[in-house]
Order: structure tokens, then sequence, then C-alpha cells
């Protein structure tokens, strides 16, 4: 403590004050009264007295970490009173230390019964906001204002808040005349936690808006200035968002929405990506992310137009900025709404293309990234067109500009990695003729490793197609892997060669790669125990290339298995070992702490991301090789138990993606699987069994062996454990989609080991009470949104197949689904949740042909209320459903049915005629054919078929197109007023026959109707 208070050198009175915070705070419990209130009365004596800032700020942290002990048991009455006053000091430094801690221990007084303390602080802000000429002492009073909105009670608490906003704006604007970057960014920090706080209660919302609209208007204007500083508009745009997120509803009402779009995109139009002063510009990242975000919390029917009609207005623009503007805004569109951009793929593909081909190498620049987006999130005409695509793609692998080249060839091994051969069969050639030219003749190294990557995903797609040009592509890998090593970032081109070896391996065939086989092994046996700096990446490519090898070769590799497993489990056990050392690291200076943390992150995240991989190369040597695995089962399995619990998430996603493949090995013994490595489809046996989609299941084992059985409940009680205890979606999706492998392994005997924990599940977790969907940790609404939706919609995956295998027999459960799935399709701005709900409820209806009585009324009242949906997808599932549940209704309740149907066809009537979008259109068709199918329907196909010919042909799954033309076919031919039209039926059969899309099975059905 004399150190502290005397010591000439403020640094060392800094450093040690710390280390005093530390002490007393591990002490304190222990030091006598006496000693107590020397302690408080000397730091009460510094802030008296010293003028240091550095110093004071330390006593001030020392005082609140003494407090945080003290005044909750009332061991330190005089605090608070000392603090008011010297919040009243005429010395600005001391009032400025006062007032913090104001904020820093105010929390532990209002949480006192009838402390009396509120009404008084805020008179302190309102106080210190009005006279206070020094910004700093204004920011630490707006900072109390975040502890007091925290014991806000009701809604005429807030009244306070609302005579203190002019002064926070004035205090905000004073920042922005002062370019005062890191200040404005706390008090926006402090204001967005208010309004999240408050958006918690409901009852507080119309305060909430009349108290922070000033606030939101001021962002929005300092949003749009474009001489302001970069981080000043970010946190505008961070304030922005957190209103319109958490205030959604009054944002569209009171219509914030248009001109805040307009905004974004005017804040995009100013990006140069391609300018190295100007690419991380942080608000204009922002924008995009605020654009997304609005995306994702707004219906894309409601919100898709209003940005579309924004958006088109700029497509005629040649202006560098606008035409970049326009190409960022659809990329980030195509995260939340890729079916709304591909129905305007008309317009856009055009656009796109002609920016790619642009002189400006930002405005192509950006066109690159659209694609790349648009790729990533499956927007469809990219893939109808990927001929056109891929042919200006090539061209810009030529660009002078190295960075465009590298960008090209990026967005290419997108589309090849999302691409079937057959689809892309014309592109091949061109693609591994120009990869194979650039990997042996460019010097830049981000160019070769982008067209390396490429290289290795079109080997690995195109199979037999690459023989003519297999010797070049070796001799490619070859040098890859001999290659002299300059620099160590240029090891991982070893590692790129590696991986291509993996992939020719299985596109030519065990016998043809015979010959490089021992060589590649050796070099990766080399790989696994490398020392380096990239050792980490090095492994990963040597378990890519290792997962390909066992597919292939199968039980030849036998002899690396004990080197493999070796390599794994020292991997994790390091892992375990380096957490304890952590743990015994002590008490060392907070400086000292930060090193070490930053050290072990860095250390073990590679770790962590080789332990991910290696559990994904175990899963393919469980299927590739079980009968050698058995040996090492028992241990791995305790692994990936333990994997699969890990709080982080990457490892416990691949570790629970892998678990499951431990049956093959009880499977193997029984005789029930036959891993074949390398066969005509590169799949395994009981693969084969289940090719086609997941509910078609035709693998049906009747019992179970025991020791498949044994085995199945130690994974499945993993499963059921983890998700119990996860905070993580994803993991839960994760783990969702491992049943659906297992059902689709086991089928129906795998579903009914564990059909009763897993209905339990399924509906905890549409009741929203897993521990992941409860502690939301970490994530921002629209995250919380978008993850749930993604949760419903595999749930909805799940349900499908066990309606699928059990149908209703699951009408009791079905039931208990029902009224849940009927609560989440109310919710409002929650138009992918509404939409799977109606598309699980329909799925029942379809597959098992079956309704228990007492939800037919609700039931045919939901679909037809979401007939008439803004929303597509709602629609498309709600007419799939009503379709579905009018064939199955019982005479009980026909007339229920016939009212409802008659309604139905009045919707559609007057929807089909404005429908836009093809899937609409197809099941509305779909819904019509099916009603007039009921038996005793006293509708007239005559007087209705002939309005719905002009939207024939349709292109939808199998038994709907099927449905559709033998409905049309049946009345033509057996009413006469409709058969005297049937040439008009014929044009219809004929052109759909040449439609793409139109399955070939379906295409048979037409032409025997033709003949």
């Amino acid at each position: 403590m004399n150190i502290f208070m005397n010591h000439p050198r403020v640094e060392m009175r800094q450093i040690t004050g710390v280390l005093l915070r530390k002490k007393i705070c591990a002490l304190w419990i222990k030091l006598p009264p006496n000693v107590h209130d020397q302690i408080t009365t000397t730091l009460i004596q510094i802030v008296n007295t010293c003028d240091i800032r550095a110093i004071l700020l330390t006593t001030a942290q020392i005082i609140k970490s003494i407090a945080k002990i003290t005044v909750p048991i009332d061991k330190w009455p005089n605090l608070l009173p000392t603090i008011l006053q010297w919040t009243q000091s005429p010395n600005d430094l001391q009032k400025e230390v006062a007032l913090r801690l104001v904020a820093d221990v105010a929390g532990y007084y209002l949480n006192m019964p009838n402390n009396g303390l509120m009404f008084g602080l805020f008179q302190l802000v309102g106080s210190t906001l009005s006279t206070s000429q020094n910004f700093k002492i204004k920011k630490e009073a707006i900072n109390i204002l975040s502890v007091l909105s925290q014991f806000i009670e009701k809604p005429s608490d807030l009244a306070p808040f609302e005579q203190l906003t002019p002064l926070i704006a004035n205090t905000m604007k004073d920042c922005i005349k002062l370019s005062d970057e890191d200040d404005f960014c706390d008090l926006v920090e402090v204001l967005s936690s208010i309004v999240e706080g408050f958006s918690e209660v409901q009852e507080f919302d119309t305060m909430t808006q009349k108290t922070m609209s000033p606030i939101l208007a001021l962002c929005l204007e300092t949003a749009g200035i474009q001489s302001l500083p970069a981080y000043i508009r970010q946190s505008a745009l961070y304030f922005i968002n957190t209103f319109v997120e958490y205030q959604l509803e009054y944002s569209v009402s009171s219509g914030i929405v248009p001109p805040l779009t307009q905004l974004l995109i005017n804040i995009l139009s100013e990006y140069n990506p391609l300018d190295p002063e100007d690419e991380e510009a942080p608000h204009r990242i922002y924008a995009g992310e605020v654009l997304s975000t609005m995306a994702e919390i707004l219906p894309s029917s409601d919100f898709f137009p209003l940005f579309w009609d924004i958006v088109s207005k700029n497509l005629e623009s040649t202006a560098p900025g606008i035409r970049c503007a326009v190409s960022l805004a659809l990329g980030t569109m195509s995260f939340t709404c890729p079916v709304s951009i591909n129905e305007v793929g008309n317009i856009i593909s055009p656009y796109i293309l002609t920016s790619l081909q642009n002189e400006n190498i930002s405005v192509k620049g950006s066109a690159l990234t659209c694609i790349g987006n648009f790729a990533d999130n499956s927007v469809a005409f990219i893939y109808t067109n990927c001929d056109m695509f891929f042919s200006t793609l090539l061209a810009l692998t030529k660009d002078s500009n190295v960075d465009l080249q590298s960008a090209a060839f990026f967005d290419i091994h997108i589309m090849v990695e999302k691409l079937s051969l057959e689809e892309m069969k014309n592109s091949v050639g061109p693609l591994l003729n120009r990869c194979i030219e650039v990997v042996l003749s460019t010097p830049d190294y981000d160019v070769r490793d982008a067209a390396l990557a490429t290289l290795s995903a079109l080997v690995f797609l195109a199979g037999e197609l690459i023989i003519p040009h297999a010797q070049p592509i070796i001799q490619i890998a070859n040098q890859l892997i001999v290659a002299e090593v300059h620099k160590d970032i240029e090891i991982i081109q070893k590692g790129r060669g590696i991986e291509l070896f993996g992939c020719i391996a299985k596109a030519i065939g065990k016998d043809a790669f015979r010959p490089y086989l021992e060589a590649v092994v050796n070099i990766i046996r080399q790989m696994l125990v490398m020392k380096h700096t990239f050792e980490y990446e090095i492994r990963k490519f040597s378990y890519s290339a290792l997962s390909d090898l066992f597919s292939v070769y199968g039980s030849e590799l036998a002899p690396l298995i004990p080197m493999i497993i070796e390599r794994l489990i020292n991997t994790f056990q390091m892992e375990d070992d380096d957490d304890e050392k952590k743990e015994q690291l002590g008490n060392i200076s907070s400086d000292d702490e930060d090193d070490e943390e930053e050290e072990h992150i860095s250390y073990s995240s590679g770790l962590v991301d080789e332990k991910g991989r290696g559990a994904i190369l175990i899963g393919k040597m469980f299927e590739s090789v079980p009968r050698e695995m058995e040996t090492y089962g028992i241990a791995l399995l305790g692994f990936l138990n333990k994997m699969c619990a890990d709080d982080r998430i990457d490892v416990a996603d691949c570790a629970c993606e892998t678990l499951w493949k431990i049956l093959y090995i009880p499977l193997v013994k029984e005789g029930l699987y036959n891993p074949l490595g390398q066969n005509p489809t590169g799949a395994n046996a009981m693969r084969l069994v289940n090719e086609g989609t997941l509910t078609k299941v035709q693998l049906t084992l009747e019992s179970l062996p025991q020791s498949v059985m044994a085995t199945l409940k130690e994974v499945t009680e993993t499963y059921f454990l983890v998700s119990d205890n996860t905070k993580y979606r994803d993991i839960l999706i994760t783990i969702l989609n491992q049943f659906i492998e297992i059902f689709t392994l086991l089928g129906t005997a795998g579903a009914h080991f564990c059909i009763v924990s897993l209905s339990n599940l399924t509906l905890k977790i549409l009741n929203q009470q897993t521990k992941a969907q409860k502690q939301n940790l970490g994530f921002d609404p629209s995250e919380i949104h978008e993850a749930e939706s993604d949760l419903l919609s595999t749930v909805g995956d799940v349900l499908m197949m066990l309606f699928k295998m059990f149908g209703k027999n699951v009408s009791d459960y079905f039931v208990q689904l029902f009224a849940i799935l009927s609560k989440i399709s109310q919710k409002r701005n929650n138009s992918a949740m509404k939409s799977t709900a109606i598309g699980v409820i329909a799925d029942f209806f379809v597959y098992s042909n079956f309704c228990p009585e007492q939800i037919i009324d609700p039931a045919l009242a939901l679909f037809l209320h979401n007939l008439t949906s803004n929303n597509e997808d709602v629609t498309i599932n709600a007419a799939c459903g009503f379709g579905s549940l009018v064939r199955i209704i019982p005479q009980s309740h026909s007339q229920s049915a016939l009212n409802a149907s008659q309604q139905a066809l009045q919707i559609i009537a007057t929807r089909i005629i404005t429908a836009k979008r093809p899937g609409v259109i197809d099941n509305f068709v779909s819904c019509v054919c099916k009603i007039l199918c009921v038996p005793g329907c006293p509708f007239q196909p005559q007087a209705i078929l002939p309005q719905l010919i002009r939207f024939l042909p349709i292109t939808s799954d199998h038994e709907e197109e099927e449905n559709v033309y033998s409905t049309f076919a049946k009345f033509y031919i057996n009413i006469p007023e409709l058969n005297a039209q049937k040439s008009l039926l014929i044009d219809a059969f004929r052109k759909a026959l040449n439609v793409e899309g139109v399955r070939d099975s379906t295409k048979q059905l037409l032409q025997k109707y033709l003949m």
C-alpha cells in the first residue's frame, strides 16, 4: 500500500495497484476489521487528494472490488455517501471517477429492499448532463442509466428516461462534432443494451419507442453522413440494427424500413472492394450485416419486394459505386431470400454477367463476391446456367489482377462442390485444363492455391472423366509433394498434393492408382508425425487423403491403422494434458495471464480443428474397415462420447457426426454389412440398398442382433444426454440428422428402439424447453431466429421419417404435435418456422393417409387460413396439406370437407391468377385436382379444369405430377364436354415432354396417355 501511495514512478504505482486489487480481494475475509478500516480509509484519502488520472482509475477499480464483497453485507456503510459527495466535487477528474463508481456499485444498493435510490440517481444523471461541459463526465453519467434500466419495474418508471433523451442526444452530437469514435461507440453500446433490456418486457414497448425514437433518428442521420469517421457510422448502424430487431413491429408500422433499406444500399454504393485503404471499412461491412438481419427477421414476401423495388431502379446505372452496391446487396440478400432472388434470376443473371466483364476492377470484384454468395446459398439460376457462368469465370482467371483470378477460382470451387457431374459435364474439360495450366505456370501463391483447391474438387467429382488429364494431374501432385519449402506457408502445398492424390485415387480406381499408392502412403506417414508451424493443417490434408484412400482400398490399408489411431489418441490426450497444465498456472499478473491465455488459445485451436477432422476420419474407417477397427472400438467410443459433450462446437459437431458409425462394427460381425470400398456408385453396400430420398427406407430389419442393440443403446444414450445439456442449437441439429442416418441404416427396427426418447426430445424442442433454447448464450435475436428455424426444419425431417415408417401408428403422438405446431404457425414475423410447422402437419396426412377425428376441423381451418398467406412457402405447404387432408376425411365429416373445399377453390381461383412462383402454381393445381378426385365431390371438373390447363405443365415431386396429369386425363376422357376440348390437353402434355424438370417417369406416363 505504501508503494501504491508514494512511489515516484506512476507506472510502478499502477502495477502495484493491480496486484493490490487481486491480493486484497483474495485475502479480504481473512483480514481483521482494523485492517479493513485502514485500507478503505487510505483508498478514500487517495481519491480526495490525488490528481493523477491513472492512479485514480486504479483506485476506483480496487474500491469496486472491495464493494462487491462488503456492500451486500453492509460492511462499508459510508461508501455510497462518500461517492455521492465526490460527484459534486468541482474537480472534474474526481467527479468522473465518482460517477464511474456510482455505475459500478449502484446495483448492489438497488438490490436492497426499500432503498429509495432510483429517483436520486436519475436526478444525478440529469443534473450532470445539464451542467457539465466535460464530455467524459457526461459519458460516465450515461453509463449509470445502463444500471438503472435493470431495475425498472413498470412503464411509468421510464418517464425519467424520456426526460433525459434530449440531453443524451446532445452528448452524442458533441461526440460526432469531435469525431470521437471510441466514446460514441461506448454511448451506443449503453443505449443499445437499454433497448435490448426494455424490449424483454412487452409492457415497456410503447415507452421504449417514445424514449428511443429521437436517438434512432439521430443514428439514421449519422450513418448517412459520408464525411464522418467509419466507426461512428458503424456504431450508428449498430444502434439502428438493435432497435429494429427488438422493436420490429414498431419499425415496420412507423415506416422506418424503406428509408433504412435505401440508406444501407447508399452506404454499400460507396464500397470499393479492391482499394486497400477501403476494403475493410467497418460501416460498409456492417451495412451488409444490417441488410441481412432485416431479411432474416422480416418475412421475405414482405421485405424482398421492397428491397427489389429499390435495387431494380439502380440496375441501369453505369456508375461503379452503384454497380458495386447492387452486387453486394444482392449477394447479402441471398443468405435469407435465395428463392426470391432466383425468381428474378432472368433480370439478375445478365446484370451480374455484364458486371463480371466490366472494365472497372471494383465492379468485377463485387460481382465475384455476389456470385460466391449466390453459389454458397444455392440460388438456383447460378446452377441451372452453370456453363454460362463457368465460361465467364474462366475468363476472369486470366485477368491481369491476381485478386480477381483467385476470387474467380474460389467461386468456381463453390459451384463445383454443389453440382452433380451430369449438370456440369460440358464444363469439366475446360475447367480441368485451366486449373492444370494455372497450377503449373502461375508464380502467385494465392492464385495457385485457389486453383489447386478447385482442381481437387473437380477430380473428386469427375471420376473417370479425368483419365485423359490424369498424367498432368499426377505430375502436379508429385511436384507439390517433392517441392522444396522456402517459407513455412509453402508446406501447405504438400498438403494440397496429398489431398489431390486422394481425389485421384477415387477418380481412377484402385488398379490405375496402385503405382502411386506406396509413395503416397509413405508421405502420409511422414506428415502424421511432422513437427512444423503448420503441422495441424498438414495433418488435416492427410486425414482427407486417408478418407479417400480407405474408401478405395479398404482393408489393404490395415497396416496404417495402428499408427493413425496412436496419432489421434495422442492428439486427444495432448489437449487434455494442456488443459491440466493451464489449470496449474496459479495466480500471476494480469498481463502474464493474458499472454498465457492467448498462447493457449493459439496452440489449442489447431488441436481442436485436428480433433474434429480426426473424428471424421475415424467415422470413415468405421465404415470402410470395420473388422480391423473392432480392436480399437471401445477406446474410440470413450473418446467420442466425451467429445460429443465438448463445449467447443466444432469438436462436438464432428464427434456427433461420427459416433453412430461405430454401428458398422457389430453389423459386419453379424453379416449384415459388407464394406466394399470402391464400388460402382462409390457407396457402401447398405447405402446401395437405401439410396434415394431420406424417406425411402427400404431396409427393414425385423429385429436387431444383441451386439447391434448394445452398441445402438450406448450411441443413442450419448445423443440424448448431449441433447439435454448442449448450449448450441447446431449440436441439436447435428444429432437429429444422425438419427436420420441411423434410421436409414437400420430401418424401422432402429427407429422402434429409440422412438419414445426421440419423441420426447422433439416435443421438448418444439416447446423450446432444451437448454440450448432457454439460454441463448451469445446470440442476438436474428441469430436466434435463424437457428430456431433451422432446428425446427430438422425436427421436421425427423418427423417425416417417423410418419413414413409408422404412419397412423403414431397418431396419438401427432395429436400432441398438432397442438404445438398450430401455435408455432401463428407466430408473428416468423415465416420460416410457420412454413415448416404447416409442412410437418401436411407430411403426416401425406404419409399416414389418416387424420385423427378430433383435429379434422382445426386442420381444415389452419390450412384454409394459410392459403391466403402472403408468404409463398406457407401457401405452398398449406395447399399441399389441404389437398392431402380432404382425400382422407371420413364420410362422417364430409360436410366439413365440402364446405372447406368450396372456400379453398374460391381462394385458389383468385390467387392463382396473380401467382408468379412456379411452386405456388403447381401446388394450387395439385390441390384442386385432389379436391375433384374426392368421392362424391359435387364440383364440376368441366367448369374448373379448362381454367387450369393453361398452368400446365407442372414440375413437382413425382407423386404430385402423376396426380395432376392423371386427374386431367381421367376427366378429359370421361366427361364429353371436356373430351371435345382434348386437343388443348394433348398440346399441354406434349409441351410437358420437353420441359426441363418434369421427371422421366412422369414423361413415360404422359406418352402412355398420348398414345
